[in-house]
C-alpha cells in the first residue's frame, strides 16, 4: 500500500484549483472543475513568480481520469533560468530519507498541498515542496507525519517548456491513483538581477499566456490556457 500510496502521487504532479479567463468565455475545462496557472507579477522583464490552481471534477469514489505527463508551456519571452539558484542534487534514495531537508533551502522555489484519489471517496491529502535542480525541478511529497510518498522530477526546456513524466499506480479493483487537486505558490526566487524566473520583456494587448497540456490515460492530451493581464 505505501508503494501504491508513493506512485499514486506522482498523479498529484498534475493538477491544482480556481478558474481561467477561457472559462469565464465559456471555454470547456475538459475533465477540471478549475483551472489557474497565473504570474505574479504584472510588469514586463521583471523577477515573478506563479500561482497554480487545478481541481478535477470528482463524483464520489469512482475513477477520475489519470494523468500520465504534466506539460507547462510559458508565455514566449518568459525565462526559467536554474542557474540562479543552488540545485537540489540529492539523490532519490536521500531523498526518501530526508525529503525536503535533502535539499539547500535556497533552492525551493514552491510550497503547496494535493489531494489524490486512492480508490475511495475521501482522497489522500498530502504537503507538496518544489525544488530547483539542474535540469528543472523536483516536487517532494509528503503525508501528515512528514513521510516521503512520492518524487517528481520535472525537465525544463528552452527555459520555457516544462514536462513532468506521472507513473502509472495501480490499486485494487482495476482503480488508478489519480490526482484531483493540486495548488503550488511558486515563489519570487533569485535575485533582483537573476532571478529564477523573469516575465517576457513586453506586455501584449493579450498579456501573457500559460499553456496547461496534461496527458490523460484515458481521453488524451487537453490544453487549457491561463492569461495574465499585464501592464506596460
Amino acid at each position: 500500500m505505501r508503494k501504491l500510496i508513493t506512485a499514486l502521487t506522482a498523479v498529484a504532479g498534475a493538477a491544482a484549483a480556481t478558474v481561467t479567463p477561457a472559462a469565464a468565455a465559456g471555454e470547456s475545462l475538459g475533465p477540471y472543475e478549475r483551472f489557474e496557472f497565473s504570474y505574479t507579477s504584472k510588469r514586463p522583464n521583471t523577477a515573478t513568480g506563479f500561482r497554480y490552481r487545478v481541481k478535477l471534477r470528482q463524483n464520489g469514489d469512482e475513477q477520475p481520469p489519470v494523468v500520465r505527463e504534466l506539460r507547462l508551456v510559458f508565455s514566449r519571452g518568459t525565462r526559467i533560468d536554474t542557474r540562479a539558484l543552488p540545485a537540489c542534487a540529492a539523490s532519490q534514495e536521500e531523498l526518501n530519507q530526508q525529503g525536503a531537508a535533502a535539499c539547500p533551502p535556497r533552492s525551493r522555489v514552491a510550497t503547496g498541498e494535493a489531494d489524490v484519489y486512492i480508490g475511495a471517496a475521501a482522497p489522500l491529502a498530502l504537503k507538496a515542496t518544489v525544488f530547483n535542480t539542474d535540469e528543472g525541478i523536483v516536487a517532494i511529497l509528503v503525508d501528515s507525519n512528514g513521510n516521503v510518498i512520492r518524487t517528481l522530477g520535472g525537465k525544463l526546456t528552452g527555459g520555457r517548456v516544462l514536462v513532468v513524466p506521472v507513473p502509472k499506480v495501480e490499486l485494487a479493483g482495476g482503480k488508478e491513483a489519480a490526482l484531483v487537486r493540486f495548488e503550488l505558490n511558486i515563489a519570487k526566487a533569485g535575485t533582483t538581477k537573476r532571478p529564477w524566473a523573469r516575465t517576457p520583456r513586453t506586455c501584449t494587448k493579450k498579456g501573457w499566456s500559460v499553456t496547461y497540456a496534461p496527458l490523460f490515460a484515458s481521453i488524451g492530451r487537453v490544453r487549457l490556457t491561463d492569461i495574465t493581464r499585464c501592464r506596460g
